[in-house]
């Protein structure tokens, strides 16, 4: 088809598609028609490896310890939905599919780029050793990504857990990233789950000091869970992940760190020979030196995915709605009375606002009530339109309701 015959082709039949849709919509519609026809293709993935047994977790019937690992594919055209894939890994059906969604969390890949998520759990009936990972979707089956089934244990953190009697699994989870990363071994995987955030300051300016190094066939894994979002660091703190054990004085090589969304002053993330980092969303507005948002030091290490949210963080303006206003990303606001107050609260960030309202007990006068923001996240490539950011309001550490900016 000439230039000439192809323009009339757009004029003709995909403009008013265009149009009517709107260029958002028809960008999405554009990739669900290309996913109908084209071959599937994995790009990459969070976990090269991990074992095939031992996962506890028993959510939506799976069955607690029979199968293995948690893997996610980033990858394209495979459709909207996960009937009708048959996805393989290490010679077998996986155990369970997760989630099949666009890539727009933490890191945004699908705005730009149409690349979709795909997450599965490792079967136990994949055979040790060196595997591969293939989908197949309408007759059509896609390229293979490296897969290797090994020993290694699974444990999870939860908003729920305990560091002092937890023993890292399902039912009886850690509380904090710090009491995981002092935990594992070499091969073992955490996943942490939604809600666990570690944004204070630890050992070297940093939100998180990964410790021990594991082995280049046996990586350590620190990767949010399916569908759950964890914040590492504050605009405050110089380092979110640092990997580094001090106890022995040597580096923390070979650590998967996946999923994360991570807000810093200066570096987010530091990676060291035989680690991956996947999938992240990083705010690092000034980065450190030769390091930038993510610094990698060694060799054989992986940066995939991750997106990368430079510049100034705005400062959020509060209104509280009794005459009292606040700025920056946590300020108190303290009730002259005790009883139950009726709180609404509007929040305004270049030029969006969130209003919401609830009430709280206020037992003392002198106790007050929080509002905090946790990261200020802005999309590059939009103009520093709002991309995503939450917002908590806390009494007493029991009454909280989380807002959304829109």
């Amino acid at each position: 088809m000439g230039p000439t015959r192809w323009s009339r082709y757009v004029l003709q039949f995909l403009w008013p598609v265009m149009t009517a849709l709107g260029a958002p919509e028809f960008l999405a519609w554009t990739a669900r028609l290309e996913a109908q026809t084209a071959p599937p293709v994995l790009l990459f993935s969070d976990l090269t490896g991990g074992p095939a047994t031992g996962n506890g977790d028993d959510s939506e019937g799976r069955v607690a310890g029979r199968d293995g690992a948690i893997v996610t594919v980033w990858e394209r055209n495979l459709g909207a939905s996960p009937e009708g894939l048959t996805v393989n890994c290490a010679g077998a059906p996986v155990a369970s599919v997760y989630l099949l969604e666009n890539a727009s969390s933490p890191a945004d890949l699908w705005t730009y780029h149409r690349i979709q998520k795909l997450t599965f759990q490792v079967s136990h009936l994949a055979r040790t050793g060196s595997g591969h990972i293939t989908v197949s979707v309408n007759g059509q089956t896609s390229n293979a990504l490296p897969f290797t089934v090994r020993p290694g244990k699974i444990f999870f953190v939860k908003t729920s857990g305990n560091d002092g009697t937890g023993d890292g699994s399902w039912k009886k989870p850690w509380k904090t990233i710090p009491k995981a990363t002092t935990s594992m071994n070499p091969g073992d995987i955490t996943y942490v789950a939604n809600g666990v955030d570690q944004t204070t300051v630890s050992d070297y300016y940093s939100a998180v000091v990964l410790g021990p190094p594991a082995e280049p066939a046996w990586p350590k894994a620190l990767i949010v869970y399916p569908g759950a979002r964890s914040r590492i660091g504050n605009t405050t703190i110089r380092r979110g992940i640092f990997p580094y054990d001090s106890e022995a004085n040597v580096d923390s090589t070979n650590w998967v760190v996946a999923g994360f969304t991570v807000t810093t002053g200066k570096v987010a993330l530091q990676t060291l020979t035989g680690s991956r980092v996947v999938g992240n969303h990083v705010t690092a507005p000034e980065g450190d030196g030769a390091d930038g948002a993510i610094g990698v030091w060694g060799s054989d290490a992986a940066v995939l995915g991750n997106e990368n949210c430079g510049g100034a963080t705005p400062e959020p303006a509060w209104d509280f709605g009794d005459g009292k206003t606040g700025t920056g990303p946590g300020p108190a606001h303290p009730h002259a009375t005790p009883g139950t107050f009726v709180w609404p609260v509007h929040v305004s960030l270049d030029g969006k606002t969130c209003s919401q309202s609830g009430t709280v007990n206020i037992m003392e006068p002198s106790l007050l009530f929080t509002y905090t923001i946790a990261a200020v996240i802005h999309s590059p490539g939009a103009e520093g339109a709002l991309f995503q950011s939450d917002v908590t309001a806390v009494n007493l550490g029991t009454n909280a309701v989380n807002l959304q900016l829109t």
